[in-house]
């Protein structure tokens, strides 16, 4: 009775109770809108970046469909399959002179003796063993056409990967395979234009890997056919089964980036999106500098 009596005396203590009647529930609701808009903020990043990444995925994936549709066209060329260095190059020009993407029709034999290729220069590989190639390996036990790995062409010694179509008899016997090299360079300019739409996102990177996860299309040519953990996070490299799409980790060069990655159908290659934390959740440090304030205050 005595401490409720002095405190209806006491103005300061009347003050201090009112302070923090109105102080305290005002922080609460601070720290509370902020976890909210935070996670929010959080949600909507991850979701426009794998946006992105699956918008790319797509057209890589109509740029790989469009090469085995045309290998799988050509496998039905009596002049392909019965080997004629002079049909095939009437078929093959054609293909080289309607597609941009492709540099280099071949067609190998039964052992993997490459039997013609078109362009015909300035660098000739016919009558080379490409069997030891683990696309021959895999043509040997399939029906269906397939995408190799990335590598340097020694026909071309350019960056490529190849859309093969297995040949086989009615019989069932192997007759080889033919092939249609797609320049990395060009999906790599593909990024190059993709980044340019986006400016305004500071830092913002758009890595393609293969099967073995390599390097095969960059905004710089340099890294094409280098080891994906050259720039992207070995722990991220190891969980793409994972169900998260999106992780923060420490990059190679100690930056703390967002990356986010989706999954190119059927060939098993990953178009990784990354950007630096501090570009991608500005926002959110920008509303929790103010709540700290705000707080201070």
């Amino acid at each position: 009775m005595h401490r409720w009596f002095a405190f209806r005396r006491d103005l300061g203590l009347q003050l201090l109770a009112l302070y923090l009647l109105l102080i305290i529930p005002f922080l609460i609701a601070l720290l509370i809108f902020d976890g909210l808009v935070g996670v929010r903020i959080r949600e909507d990043v991850q979701a426009s970046d794998l946006s992105l990444a699956q918008s790319i995925s797509q057209e890589v994936d109509l740029a790989t469909t469009k090469a085995l549709t045309t290998v799988q066209g050509l496998a039905k060329f009596p002049e392909v399959i019965q080997s004629d260095p002079a049909g095939m190059e009437e078929v093959f020009q054609v293909i080289i002179n309607t597609s941009a993407d492709i540099n280099l029709v071949y067609r190998l034999d039964d052992r993997g003796i490459m039997v013609y290729h078109y362009p015909t220069g300035p660098t000739s590989t016919v009558g080379n063993d490409f069997s030891f190639r683990e696309y021959f390996q895999q043509a040997l036990r399939t029906d269906k056409p397939l995408v190799s790995e990335g590598r340097i062409s020694p026909t071309t010694n350019q960056a490529v990967a190849t859309a093969v179509m297995p040949l086989w008899s009615d019989d069932g016997e192997f007759l080889g395979l033919v092939g249609a090299n797609i320049r990395l360079e060009s999906l790599s300019q593909t990024l190059t234009a993709v980044i340019s739409e986006h400016q305004s996102e500071s830092g913002l990177q758009v890595t393609i890997l293969d099967s073995a996860d390599q390097i095969i299309a960059y905004p710089d040519p340099g890294f094409l056919l280098r080891p994906a953990d050259d720039i992207i996070p070995n722990n991220y490299l190891v969980n793409f089964s994972d169900k998260r799409h999106s992780q923060i980790i420490t990059a190679p060069d100690g930056e703390e980036r967002l990356y986010t990655h989706a999954p190119v159908s059927n060939i098993d290659w990953e178009v990784i999106v990354s950007r630096p934390t501090s570009a991608a959740f500005a926002t959110q440090i920008i509303l929790r500098r103010i709540v700290q304030v705000a707080a201070a205050t």
